[in-house]
Parts: structure tokens; sequence; C-alpha cells
């Protein structure tokens, strides 16, 4: 019944006993449909890990395929927003909020908040299973983005340079027409490296 939704994990904690309400004033006057801010990462020893601060428009430029996208935990939205793209897609295993979040993209910047507004235990299933995880945020970018021509090569380009699997090296190859002088000489390398280094 709330107008914000935010959601944590198990074993997840709020930052600090009043983030809620410090949100709450950040966003009461603000007309957009999400909020980022930062979170904390604890790491196995049991210290507290500062992720770099996450930069909006360089990963849009870079169709959020870089890796860099804020955690759940970090990231606040509006109820109407949440269903206006139509809640989570239940067909990902693994990154549903990440699909989510790129659909509230689309719909328009987020409000950045300068705080930490969770704490959260490293180790969950999209560092454990990061392969899949990986395969499914370049699905998430292909449905979500509608890239076409250079922007999709590009795209294709970025989810490449971080795992090349058989379906990506022909996912590229079907892109060469789109970005011709480019990714015939990416496919050479790829190729070289897979030659040298098998498996």
């Amino acid at each position: 019944t709330g107008e914000w939704i935010y959601y944590l994990n198990a074993g997840d904690v709020l930052a600090a006993p009043d983030v809620l309400r410090r949100c709450r004033e950040a966003l009461i006057h603000e007309p957009e449909e999400w909020a980022v801010g930062s979170i904390l990462i604890q790491s196995a020893s049991g210290s507290l890990i500062t992720p770099p601060s996450w930069d909006y428009d360089a990963e849009w430029a870079a169709y959020f395929a870089r890796g860099r996208f804020p955690a759940h935990q970090g990231v606040i939205v509006r109820r109407v927003a949440l269903e206006g793209v139509g809640g989570f897609d239940e067909s990902y295993r693994i990154c549903a909020d990440y699909r989510t979040m790129l659909q509230l993209a689309r719909r328009g910047r987020p409000i950045m908040l300068p705080m930490a507004l969770a704490i959260f235990e490293h180790g969950g299933v999209s560092d454990t299973s990061w392969v899949a995880a990986l395969k499914e945020f370049h699905r998430a970018r292909r449905e979500v983005l509608d890239l076409t021509g250079a922007a999709r090569a590009r795209e294709a380009a970025y989810s490449a340079s971080v795992v090349v699997d058989d379906e990506v090296r022909a996912t590229l190859a079907t892109l060469v027409p789109l970005a011709p002088l480019h990714l015939p000489g990416n496919l050479a390398g790829i190729d070289a490296a897979s030659a040298a280094l098998p498996g």
C-alpha cells in the first residue's frame, strides 16, 4: 500500500537505523520514479567494502554492459513505476532485478541518494553463478534496451569483453554487417585467443 518499494534479501541489513527515514525525507518532493543509493559489501572476513560510486551517464553510454549497475539493495522504486514495467520477470533465475532496473532506466533517470542504504554479504547466487548471471545480464539488455545497428553491436562487444563462449561468438558474427570496421578484427582476436588458450 506504500508509495515506495524497497527490498532486501535474507541476511541483508539496513546500513543505519534511520536510513528509511532519511530516504523518505530525500524523496518526498522528488518526481523521479526510482532512486539509487550506495551499498556496503560485507566480506567473508567481516570487513565492509564500499564499491565505487555509480555513474548513470557513463553506464548508459555503455548500455549498462560493463558490469556496473547498482545492487537492488541500493535501489528504491515507486510502486506505480514497478507496476508500470510489469514487476519482476520470473523467467530470470538470477537477474530479474537487473532487468527491472534496465526498464526503469528507460523510463528516466534515478535520483542519486547521498547515503549507503544497506549492507549485504558477498557470496550470493549472482556471485557464485557469475557465468549464468552474465548471460542473463546480456539477455536483459537485448530484451529491454531494444538496440539496433551499431549500438546493438557495441552492446554485444561490451558483453563479449566479459565472457566469450560459442553463443556470444556466434552472436557477434551475425552483427558484422552492423559494425564492419570493428567486429571482424574483434572476432579475429577472439579466435586467436581461443586457439592459444583453449578451454
